[in-house]
């Protein structure tokens, strides 16, 4: 049936198709582990290659420093005497050379009849405190036991830094004399185990490297007893700063090392370890045996021998290491395989569902985008109605303000208008009052009083009779001011004529107030005292703005007016009324007494009624 021949023909392309494929899979997986396998051996190659570089390295730096020993054993060999003198000059440009040299020392054979003489001999030499000294009880130093033979060091470069080692006998340390013995029997330069060094701060380790000095009648034997050696050169070697000056010498590498002295007791073998970023671990020794017995990467060991102690130090790459130096070849050839099989096994059972596959999707995108239409005509629709809700809404809104606006700026010309007409009622009584009064002096203080309220009231008509609410013109108000004072004192002048230059001064009514009575107190005195004996005069009023500072200046070209100063002690009125104003305004007054008199007064411009300060 033809059912029957559908449903065979799907099952022999989806057989062939998994056959190609599991085939396909199998010859990646072969070549992928053959490519890594080869290429694991080629990863350890290097990494041995870089481990023995470094091991080489530092038997190198070893080898420079233990020569020094034996240069300084040289000099020793050569002289029948050597100084304190002689010693630093000889081993000075030696350690300048050898970083990881902490200190070079020439510690004799001392028996105990010989303690009191080299004490004595060394505090002569400017050693004043110099003493055998020994580790007690409580871990510090104290003097060294008697006992009848020391090993004191009694020389040591560089001697900063190594202060505490001057005179410290290294045989009262069971572990070091014994090396001490047994280099001098055999003649030989020996290493001790680790040591840690109480000169320095933290857990850094060093070990000491002797070699006799013997008799000059005396040979290496086997049975040579300390009493026939003179003493020993002394190295002290810091492990850390030799693997430092090392790694001077090669490429830095990541990878991890332990170093282990295998000569010494178990649980104080380790002797250096570092990371791979070469900073050191923070690992016990214990964890870090453990972790070389659980290790099953890559590693390397390798045993050295340092003169007659013997080091195993073990190397162990990190991953970065090894991802460095591993390729993309048998990941790349394991894809591709993978990739192909995949694509060729798939490529059969693509053919047969491709056309019903395209025919359904085609249906199911027409159905997808027939909803999404609807639905976007849906949201037009509505956004549509929204923003002509809100139109209307800011309309309704926006006359809400115009109006309130509109009733506001009403009242406020009214408050203002209703102000200037209260102060003009005073000025008028005032007017009313003077006319009765025959003493000059009581008549000069109504009129003052009166240019004062004018000078008030003057504002409050400029403000009302403005356009922009708050903002007073200066230019006009000085005008009108100056010429209500010319008027006052018409009776006492002759001919003043009168320059008014003012910018365009942001003021607003709490600051108008003070300048327009500082200008009416300047120039009512400049038309009192200023031209006694001319006929013709001039005031000048200028302003400046200066960043947020406003300058404002009155100017005569008279004999002068009594000094605007900060004497407390001035009796006029008006110019503590000057004072007191400039002062409400935060500001400072200057005056100028030449050709006529300048008054300057500054402040700082305050910002309107509803802005930010």
């Amino acid at each position: 049936m033809p059912t029957e021949k559908i449903v065979a023909s799907k099952l022999q392309s989806t057989l062939a198709s998994l056959i190609i494929g599991v085939l396909g899979i199998v010859i990646s997986l072969l070549i992928y582990y053959r490519l890594y396998d080869l290429e694991n051996r080629l990863v350890y190659t290097e990494f041995q290659r870089d481990a023995n570089s470094l091991i080489s390295s530092l038997e190198r730096e070893i080898a420079i420093n233990v020569a020094a020993l034996e240069s300084t054993w040289g000099l020793y060999i050569a002289s029948d005497f050597v100084s304190r003198e002689e010693f630093h000059k000889f081993t000075t440009p030696i350690l300048e050379r050898n970083k990881s040299l902490q200190a070079l020392e020439w510690v004799p054979y001392v028996s105990g009849e010989e303690r009191t003489q080299y004490v004595i001999d060394a505090r002569e030499s400017g050693y004043s405190s110099f003493d055998f000294t020994e580790h007690g009880i409580q871990g510090g130093l104290v003097s060294a036991d008697e006992r009848e033979e020391y090993f004191p060091v009694y020389y040591t470069e560089p001697l900063t830094g190594n202060e505490q080692t001057l005179g410290y006998d290294l045989g009262s340390e069971p572990n070091l004399k014994a090396t001490l013995i047994r280099s001098a029997r055999t003649g030989k330069m020996l290493a001790t185990t680790r040591i840690e060094l109480r000169q320095e701060t933290g857990n850094q380790f060093a070990f000491l490297v002797f070699k006799p000095l013997l008799n000059k009648n005396e040979s290496p034997a086997y049975e040579t007893n300390t009493s026939k050696v003179e003493g020993f050169i002394v190295g002290t070697f810091r492990i850390r700063g030799l693997f430092q000056q090392a790694l001077n010498y090669i490429p830095p590498k990541d990878i991890e090392v332990h170093l282990f002295d295998m000569t010494a007791p178990e649980g104080s073998r380790l002797i250096h370890s570092h990371n791979g970023d070469y900073k050191p671990s923070l690992l016990s020794e214990e964890e870090i045996n453990k972790k070389i017995q659980e290790n099953k990467g890559p590693s390397f060991a390798r045993n050295l021998n340092i003169s007659g102690v013997t080091w195993n130090i073990w190397f162990k790459p990190s991953r970065e290491y090894v991802a460095d130096l591993r390729g993309y070849v048998p990941l790349t050839s394991l894809i591709i395989g993978l990739l192909l099989s995949l694509l060729v096994s798939l490529y059969v059972h693509f053919i047969v569902e491709r056309e019903e596959r395209v025919i359904s999707l085609v249906h199911q995108r027409t159905a997808e985008l027939r909803d999404e239409i609807v639905e976007r005509k849906l949201v037009e629709e509505e956004i549509r109605e929204l923003n002509a809700h809100l139109e209307d809404r800011v309309k309704e809104r926006t006359m809400a303000v115009s109006t309130s606006l509109k009733e506001k700026e009403v009242l406020l010309q009214e408050v203002h208008h209703r102000v200037k007409n209260n102060l003009q009622i005073i000025q008028s009584m005032l007017n009313l009052q003077s006319r009765g009064m025959t003493d000059p002096d009581i008549l000069d203080v109504l009129t003052t009083s009166r240019d004062r309220v004018y000078s008030i009231a003057l504002i409050h008509e400029n403000l009302y009779r403005s356009e922009e609410i708050g903002v007073v013109d200066l230019q006009t108000y000085f005008e009108k001011l100056c010429r209500n004072l010319h008027i006052s004192y018409s009776k006492q002048i002759k001919t003043v004529n009168y320059e008014v230059n003012v910018d365009n001064v942001p003021v607003n009514l709490t600051q108008a107030v003070p300048c327009g009575l500082i200008v009416n107190e300047l120039v009512s005195n400049s038309l009192k005292y200023a031209f006694p004996d001319k006929d013709v005069g001039c005031i000048t009023i200028c302003s400046r703005i200066d960043g947020d500072d406003c300058t404002i200046s009155v100017q005569d070209d008279g004999v002068g007016m009594p000094a605007v100063t900060n004497n407390k002690n001035d009796t006029s009125l008006g110019l503590q009324l000057v004072k007191m104003l400039v002062q409400q305004l935060d500001g400072e007054l200057e005056t100028n007494h030449e050709h006529g008199t300048t008054v300057k007064f500054t402040f700082p411009l305050k910002p309107f009624e509803g802005e930010s300060s």
